[in-house]
C-alpha cells in the first residue's frame, strides 16, 4: 500500500507536474500568441496611423492642387476678362469714330442738300424769268412783224430777218442781266 500510495502520489505528482507543464506550455503559447496579437495590433495601429497620415498628406496635396488650379483658372478668367474688355473698348472706340464720321457725313449731306435746294430755287426763278421773257419775245416778235409789214411794205422774209436781229440783241441783253444777277 505504501507502494500503492507512493505510486498514487507519484502518479498524482507526475500528473500535477504534467498538468503544470501543459499549463506552462499553454501559457507560454498563449503569451506568444498574445504577444503576436499585440504586435500585430501595434503594427496595425502604426499602419493605420501611417495610412491616416498618408491620406491627410494626399488630402492636403489634393487641396493645394485644387487651390492652385482654382487660382490659375481665376487668373486665366481675369486675363480673358481684361482681354475682352480691351476688345470691347477698342470696338467701342471704332464705333464712336464711325458714328462721328457718319455725323460729319450727314452734316455735309445736309449742307449739300441745302445748297442744291437753293440752286434749284434759283434755277426755277431763272426758268420762270426765261419763260416770261420768251413769252414777251414772242408777243414782241408778232407785234414787230405786223408793224414792220405795215410800215415798210417789206416782204415777210425781210421783216423776219430784221426781227431776228432785234430779238438776238434783246436776248443778249437778257443774258447779260441774268449773268449779273447770279
Amino acid at each position: 500500500m505504501i507502494l500503492g500510495f507512493l505510486s498514487w502520489s507519484l502518479l498524482g505528482i507526475l500528473l500535477g507536474l504534467i498538468a503544470t507543464l501543459i499549463w506552462a506550455i499553454v501559457m507560454i503559447l498563449t503569451k506568444r500568441k498574445f504577444d503576436e496579437v499585440t504586435l500585430i495590433l501595434a503594427e496595425s495601429k502604426e499602419k493605420l496611423k501611417n495610412s491616416q497620415r498618408d491620406i491627410e498628406a494626399e488630402k492636403r496635396d489634393a487641396l493645394l492642387k485644387i487651390k492652385d488650379e482654382i487660382h490659375k483658372k481665376r487668373q486665366d478668367f481675369e486675363t480673358e476678362i481684361k482681354r475682352g474688355r480691351a476688345d470691347l473698348d477698342r470696338l467701342h472706340s471704332k464705333l464712336n469714330e464711325k458714328f462721328e464720321s457718319l455725323e460729319k457725313r450727314e452734316m455735309a449731306f445736309d449742307e449739300l442738300r441745302n445748297e442744291l435746294q437753293q440752286k434749284e430755287r434759283r434755277l426755277l426763278r431763272m426758268d420762270d424769268a426765261l419763260r416770261a421773257d420768251e413769252a414777251k419775245i414772242k408777243t414782241m416778235y408778232t407785234d414787230l412783224t405786223v408793224k414792220l409789214e405795215r410800215i415798210s411794205n417789206l416782204t415777210k422774209d425781210e421783216a423776219r430777218a430784221l426781227l431776228l436781229e432785234s430779238l438776238e440783241a434783246e436776248v443778249k441783253m437778257s443774258n447779260q442781266k441774268m449773268d449779273c444777277q447770279s
